[in-house]
């Protein structure tokens, strides 16, 4: 299995600094890196390392300051040891055996409706967009929080991939709270809800929401 470095550091929310399209298919330790490999540097008595390593992808601390140029693609996180961490965690939950079959009840969904903020939002709208095309009946909807009468041409080009944009009435909402509301409309409007929680942020008070609202999640 392999990945981009630009595709782990978005599930890692970190930020690439070189090549995001190199592809790793495994790990290594930064002294012992292979070509294809993700290698992680959190202790300064390895740094020396990273300037010869042969991985091709190095999970660094944000606040990392190279000495001189490095040979691989880094992904600056805010935590090294976490994000390794995290990111096995991830990958061994992938790997683990899932059950055989389709389960009960099952159907293919109508429509999905996607929020308009973050990495993980840009991520299932292009699933959607790869899936409408196998299921052409499949209604992708753009909820946005806060009415734009005027955007430019490339975020215009964007939204008109989608088959409708709604904004919901959000008008007395005060305007820091409205992603949430706005979370909140989508779980009413649907029946399951998909997100990616890693902290006590707006995704996970948007599925403490649903579940209070028994959505399936």
């Amino acid at each position: 299995m392999e990945f981009k470095a630009k595709d782990i550091a978005v599930l890692l929310k970190g930020v690439v600094e070189g090549d995001g399209e190199v592809l790793v298919n495994n790990v290594s330790k930064i002294e012992e890196g292979r070509p294809n490999t993700l290698a992680f540097l959190a202790n300064p008595k390895y740094e020396h390392y990273i300037y010869s390593t042969k991985a091709s992808v190095v999970l660094v601390n944000q606040n990392f300051v190279p000495a001189q140029s490095v040979p691989c693609t880094l992904i600056r996180v805010s935590s090294a040891y976490e994000a390794i961490a995290s990111l096995l965690r991830m990958y061994e939950e992938m790997v683990r055996p899932k059950p055989q079959g389709i389960e009960q009840p099952s159907f293919i969904a109508d429509s999905f409706l996607i929020g308009d903020h973050g990495d993980f939002d840009s991520l299932v709208a292009s699933v959607c967009f790869a899936l409408k095309k196998k299921y052409p009946h499949i209604e992708v909807c753009l909820i946005l929080p806060y009415y734009r009468p005027h955007i430019d041409e490339y975020t215009q080009q964007r939204y008109n991939r989608f088959d409708n944009t709604i904004t919901p009435p959000l008008e007395d909402t005060p305007y820091r709270y409205r992603i949430i509301k706005a979370n909140q409309y989508m779980v009413d409007q649907s029946d399951i809800l998909i997100a990616y929680v890693c902290s006590s942020g707006g995704a996970a008070k948007t599925m403490e929401y649903a579940r209070r609202k028994k959505k399936y999640c």
